[in-house]
């Protein structure tokens, strides 16, 4: 949690955003997430963490072949 002008707010790690525009996979998400791997410093550990519980591993990895990062 995160304070935001007096209130508390939920703020997803970079990492979460990349698995969610992974699954989603809309043109905007591609952006997204091609954006997240290059502007952004990811954990590794947890990404890979989030890649293997929510099954999206083999989405990742297709991802990173299809637009070569």
């Amino acid at each position: 949690m995160k304070e935001y002008e007096s209130m508390r707010v939920k703020v997803f790690k970079p990492e979460y955003l990349l698995a969610i525009a992974i699954d989603v996979g809309r043109l905007k998400d591609i952006a997204k997430a091609s954006m997240l791997l290059t502007q952004t410093k990811l954990d590794r550990n947890l990404l890979d963490y989030i890649l293997k519980r929510y099954n999206l591993k083999d989405k990742f990895d297709k991802f990173l072949s299809e637009h070569n990062i």
